[in-house]
């Protein structure tokens, strides 16, 4: 499930927890299990090489957690702006 699924549905906490969970899950069994091969072959080089793509994977996550998080504050800010104009109208409509 990538980011792109969270982003066409509702924000829900749910969706976000799940979303995060899975993500960290895919990090550590792909580029956690490189890290420990290496490490159990006592191969420095690639120890280290992988070390930093665990880090990248990790920067990488973040990163489209924070761009996620920017688009849902800009949309619920933009949502609540038009029921804060459109609110007093449709309530003197009713009166």
């Amino acid at each position: 499930m990538s980011i792109e699924h969270f982003l066409s549905n509702d924000w829900l906490n749910n969706d976000w927890e799940s979303w995060a969970l899975e993500r960290a899950h895919r990090i550590m069994v792909q580029e956690g299990a490189n890290l420990v091969n290496a490490a159990q072959w006592l191969d420095k080089k690639q120890t280290v090489k992988t070390s930093h793509q665990l880090r990248d994977a990790i920067q990488q996550s973040l990163i489209e957690a924070l761009a996620f998080r920017a688009s849902q504050t800009a949309i619920s800010s933009v949502h609540l702006s038009a029921v804060a104009v459109s609110g007093p109208q449709s309530n003197m409509a009713e009166h």
